[in-house]
């Protein structure tokens, strides 16, 4: 690919290209790559199928005409010329084509690359020696390509014509050469002698050769190696590791004195216990975290009992991956370790699930671990199988303790393998890229279908492995892409790399300044975000509901650092809610994609107002369609921090949350797991509201913490008005009671209340609402104080259904109300006695009152 510049190249080898480019004369001669190129960014007007990717003349110049007329259409700004140049493969025509393709799509200019290489090949020729400069003829053929004579130029005269210029600027050019250097063309009357003397120049002396010694040869003597070659490699990395240890390991010293880390010969001195010990072999991972697990828990030897065969970790198919310490392991083995380790690391979960040890104890024993990554970066430096088994042990532990739920000790165990190949990567790029694509990635990718609450997780760990620079990134995405079979799961996996890489991006950014890293706005490397913009555009192409989430997702994990990227697809975001039969994978993150962008997006703005409006259009459409309880709910997620900024989508809000069942209203508002709905059976990242909640309990974000309370509370007045209930539902008491908890002493708040006092306060007759109509009005009581006494008259009728015969759980409602009321103070205490006043006294005077006449008394 020679002629491009750096910046060009970088750039069609993001493009993911059906296969490389290795020689830009005949890769580009058939438009085929030119096609694809295309069609990554207008896959609607360039459609592959065209498009044959054949070496004859006629499937050269088909290719050519359909693309001629896409530039036309397109406005491409490539001429006929061009085309031809690059079609005969013609020296260095590609190179100007595809540089003007580059600045179209990207709207970025070509840097400058230098002098081109017809200029230096004019400049070689030039100082070419006279026997090295072309013909005539050769100049002829090189100006001709045999397929123009069978299109272009079947016209002799233009063949002859072509000819003829060539010939005259050859002719020019030794005219140059003869003025420039007479003496060469000079001719002597003489002829003979003088003339071979004129060109030869005159004659040199050649120096007597002297006589050399005989040079006698002899049999190469090899000794024969002891043992095998990988023998001797095992040697030579112990024999390495050893001296890290020795090196590196004395800072542990100072955690625990039996850890035994070190251990001296005999002429060596004393290991950490102070005894005088021979030479041990080196200490691996697996020994490293063994004796300090037995160090910090002394009922470590339980751990090391051997597990039944048949029951696994907790019965998790973690069968497929075995621990580090197995002999299938890859890698694996112990060799003459065996005996010394246990690979106790991944025994840790069926310890806590037989009870063991605690998830604390678990949590703060990993925690504590990460004294050790000095020393296991070392380790896993000096040797790869040292890193095969620390990345082993690290997710054996990590899915023995999903299989058994517990999460805990999960963090600080990712954290301790994202603290090691942190260090590996910052010290050793290419060491750590190795690892990566030999052992880790591997790995991961066949872990990530099997663990499907953990993938963020395990990808956390690869991208621990991975330098913190673009290309780096890159290859990681490109490693993840060929060992994932599935595309779905490679987008959602997209969608985690996505905000790894946004908050590396801040972090760097924060490293950088001293501004705080919530209130910064760092943006991805250019490179990486054309990249996942371009994994989003190909799966909102496909007609996979799961892909077409997935894409969304990615969009979705964007837009929080990257709003803009996602308006160039809002007008196809508009397109999918309005399918007849969109699916719920595709309703659930197309809600959360739509939420964001309004929340990200400035109004202020022509394209930011114009994006609004049809964002705002989306999610009305996804709030009013029918939808499974769960859809639901992350649309309404997604849609409640905007509701103040679009009042116009609070009723729509309020009949989705209204549609609703119970269970699930109550849980959203509170941030609870959706009833029925096993986390695992939601896929996280459809789910795009949930963020890290749904990975691992099937929580959302409160819905209270989100929405505008007294615009939710506006719309549920003017919902109850305008569908006049007989009686209010569970659901509305809910959103009420949800509501109450963030009211003010405000007029607004006070309109509010009286709006909708007199069907709350009826509630109170209803068996199955009345607790939850106590506590929403005792809590708007509690904020407006005096402002609500007004209400007083509404309550005492209230009363009345209630006592002496009403409902038990209605009466004992009542009773709380009033009790709460008393116990707050200042005007309710006199207030509710002067009601009671008013009362009939089978109902003033109704037993379950009596704790409230004492409250007033006292």
């Amino acid at each position: 690919m020679a002629g491009f510049s750096r910046e060009v190249l970088k750039w069609i080898q993001s493009l993911d290209l059906s296969y490389a480019v290795k020689n830009t004369k005949r890769d580009f001669a058939n438009g085929f790559l030119v096609a694809e190129i295309f069609s990554r960014y207008y896959p609607q007007d360039v459609q592959m199928h065209a498009y044959d990717n054949g070496i004859s003349l006629a499937r050269k110049v088909d290719n050519w005409k359909q693309l001629e007329k896409f530039f036309r259409r397109a406005g491409v700004p490539i001429n006929r010329d061009m085309i031809d140049s690059v079609l005969h493969a013609k020296p260095d025509a590609a190179v100007p084509l595809i540089e003007a393709i580059y600045t179209f799509l990207t709207s970025r200019p070509v840097p400058p690359r230098g002098a081109s290489r017809a200029l230096l090949a004019s400049q070689s020729i030039a100082d070419a020696p006279p026997f090295a400069k072309p013909t005539a003829t050769y100049l002829v053929q090189q100006s001709m390509a045999p397929t123009e004579m069978q299109t272009t130029l079947r016209d002799v005269s233009k063949q002859a014509d072509i000819a003829a210029g060539v010939i005259a600027g050859h002719n020019s050019l030794l005219a140059a050469d003869r003025a420039a250097d007479p003496a060469r063309y000079a001719t002597n009357a003489g002829g003979g002698q003088a003339r071979m003397m004129l060109t030869r120049g005159p004659p040199k002396q050649v120096e007597r050769l002297q006589d050399s010694e005989i040079v006698h040869f002899q049999a190469v003597q090899v000794k024969p190696m002891a043992g095998s070659v990988a023998k001797l490699r095992a040697a030579r990395e112990a024999g390495a590791s050893q001296a890290q240890l020795t090196t590196g390991l004395g800072g542990i010293s100072s955690i625990s004195n039996s850890l035994g880390l070190l251990e001296m010969g005999e002429t060596g001195g004393t290991g950490f216990g102070g005894h005088s010990a021979p030479m041990a072999p080196s200490l691996g991972v697996l020994e490293l975290m063994d004796q300090w697990i037995r160090e910090q828990m002394p009922q470590v030897p339980r751990l090391g009992e051997p597990r039944s065969p048949a029951r696994g970790r907790g019965g998790h198919p973690m069968t497929n991956y075995p621990s580090a310490g197995t002999p299938s392991a890859g890698a694996g083995g112990h060799d003459g370790r065996a005996g010394r380790s246990q690979d106790l690391t991944a025994a840790l979960p069926d310890a806590v699930a037989n009870g063991d040890v605690s998830a604390e104890e678990a949590e703060n024993l990993l925690d504590g671990a990460r004294v050790l990554a000095p020393a296991l970066t070392q380790v896993c430096s000096s040797s790869p199988r040292e890193c095969w088994l620390f990345v082993c042990s690290l997710t054996s532990a990590l899915a023995g303790f999903d299989a058994h739920g517990s999460t805990l000790p999960i963090g600080p165990l990712v954290a301790l393998g994202e603290e090691v190949g942190g260090r590996i990567a910052a010290s050793e790029p290419a060491l750590a890229d190795g690892m990566l694509r030999d052992y880790v990635a591997p790995r991961i990718c066949a872990m990530l279908a099997s663990l499907p609450r953990q993938r963020a997780n395990l990808l956390r760990l690869l991208y621990a492995f991975t330098p913190a620079n673009a290309e780096a990134r890159i290859g990681a995405i490109k490693l993840l892409q060929a060992g994932v079979t599935s595309q779905p799961l490679f987008l959602e996996a997209l969608s985690h790399l996505v905000t790894l890489d946004v908050h590396a991006a801040a972090a760097a950014a924060h490293a950088r300044s001293d501004v705080d890293i919530l209130d910064s706005s760092p943006g991805l490397d250019q490179w990486l975000l054309d990249l996942y913009s371009y994994y989003a555009a190909v799966g909102l192409c496909k007609p996979s509901p799961a892909l077409r989430a997935g894409a969304l997702h990615v969009l979705w994990s964007l837009s929080e650092s990257h709003p803009s990227v996602a308006l160039h697809s809002v007008g196809h975001l508009a397109a999918m809610a309005v399918e007849p039969n969109i699916q719920w994978e595709v309703s659930a993150s197309l809600g959360a994609l739509a939420g964001t962008l309004l929340f990200k997006l400035d109004r202020a703005t022509e394209e930011g107002a114009d994006a609004s409006h049809v964002l705002v259009g989306v999610l009305a459409t996804l709030l009013a369609a029918p939808a499974a309880a769960h859809v639901r709910a992350s649309t309404i997620l997604a849609a409640s921090p905007v509701l103040e900024q679009f009042p116009e989508l609070i009723d729509l809000f309020v009949a989705a949350a209204l549609a609703l069942p119970a269970e699930h209203l109550s849980a959203l508002i509170t941030g609870s797991p959706l009833p029925g709905i096993p986390p695992e059976h939601v896929s996280p990242f459809s789910l795009a509201a949930a963020r890290e909640g749904a990975a691992t309990t099937g929580a959302f974000r409160p819905l209270s913490r989100e929405w505008s309370a007294l615009a939710v509370g506006r719309g549920l007045a003017h919902s109850v008005a305008v569908n006049q209930p007989e009686h209010l539902s569970a659901q509305h008491l809910l959103l009420a009671l949800g509501v109450a908890n963030d009211a003010e002493r405000s007029p607004a708040w006070q309109e509010l209340f009286y709006a909708i006092k007199d069907h709350l306060l009826v509630s109170l007759a209803d068996e199955v609402i009345a607790p939850l109509s106590a506590q929403a009005v005792g809590l708007m009581c509690a904020a407006l104080r005096e402002d609500s006494l007004a209400a007083f008259s509404t309550l005492g009728s209230a009363l009345k259904m209630v006592f002496p015969d009403g409902p038990s759980v209605s009466r004992d409602a009542a009773q709380s109300l009033l009790l709460s009321l008393v116990r707050l103070g200042g005007p309710f205490p006199l207030a509710i006695k002067e009601m009671f006043a008013a009362l009939p006294v089978e109902v003033s005077g109704a037993h379950e009152l009596a704790e409230v006449h004492a409250e007033i008394d006292c």
